[in-house]
């Protein structure tokens, strides 16, 4: 993955990020953060809890702290 921009504060986190075809983030959770994934181009799988669900352009998905969370960019774009 490449980390284009990043504002981590307690509380919140938003990262603008590009992610290569076929690559993923560990799966993971955050103690205080609450995270916002919004998809500016093509689609991302994003399992959140145990439950997957395909994202797509210009949409988004909130992830509540202590909530286990991975995405996913099962395709052949960024």
């Amino acid at each position: 993955m490449s980390w284009l921009a990043s504002f981590k504060q307690a509380q919140l986190s938003v990262i603008h990020e590009l992610m290569p075809p076929r690559t993923s983030e560990l799966r993971h959770y955050h103690q205080r953060s609450q995270q916002f994934f919004f998809i500016l181009s093509g689609k991302v799988t994003l399992e959140i809890g145990g439950y997957r669900q395909v994202i797509f352009k210009h949409e988004g998905v909130e992830v509540s702290p202590h909530v286990a969370h991975q995405i996913f960019n099962e395709g052949d774009r960024n």
